[in-house]
């Protein structure tokens, strides 16, 4: 039986799960057929040797490929690329370096001075406005209000704690009871309490309260 010559060609792929094919290396050469022209063994996963069947072809007459369906993931292990390899890169850094550097120059050095001392190149961030009403309820509803022109002219107060069991009944609306220390009556709604009954009252209440509480 006539030699047939061999060809071992190392790869990087790191698989036994490779194709081989081969072809004229010539423009427009033929694709060389598996089994007619040459045969090709899967050595090792990083080695396949390639017999010509019909001769020995010159030197750099043919050329080999070795193929494999592989995850990306083992390509870019290790792949290291340079910074003009990435289209338009170099350019978008250097505009936000820019940028960053104005930043420094617009803001302080620390992020707070000694008492007195003005930043070099100051600037000023404008704040929206911003404002919310809080426990403050319709004396007719009892809903939350949000319209500022509904607002009474004081806002309603919250009296002192009273550490008590039992209470004094229902709260007369007309007149209202002179403040007492220690009393404690229930309401069927919300009711809004005149500003100088509040201020009368709240002396002695909180009086009475911390009294009672042993405050």
């Amino acid at each position: 039986m006539a030699h047939r010559p061999c060809f071992l060609i190392a790869h990087p792929l790191a698989s036994e799960d490779v194709q081989v094919f081969a072809r004229v290396n010539s423009s427009g050469g033929r694709q060389l057929i598996d089994g007619t022209d040459f045969t090709a063994t899967i050595d090792t996963a990083g080695q396949v040797t390639v017999t010509a069947l019909a001769g020995a072809p010159a030197a750099g007459a043919w050329r080999v490929i070795v193929v494999a369906a592989k995850e990306i993931a083992s390509f870019a292990e290790g792949l290291t690329v340079t910074m003009a390899q990435v289209t338009g890169l170099e350019d978008t850094l250097t505009a936000l370096d820019a940028r960053v550097t104005t930043l420094e120059t617009l803001l302080p050095a620390n992020a707070s001075l000694p008492a007195g001392t003005t930043p070099v190149n100051a600037f000023e961030i404008q704040l929206p406005p911003a404002s919310e009403i809080l426990f403050a309820r319709d004396t007719t509803t009892g809903l939350p209000i949000t319209d500022p022109t509904k607002l009474p002219a004081r806002a309603a107060y919250l009296l002192p704690a009273i550490n008590r069991v039992g209470n004094d009944g229902a709260l007369p609306t007309t007149p209202l009871p002179s403040p007492s220390a220690g009393a404690l009556y229930t309401t069927a709604g919300v009711v809004l309490i005149p500003a100088a009954a509040i201020s009368a009252a709240a002396t002695r209440w909180r009086a009475a309260s911390w009294g009672a509480t042993g405050g």
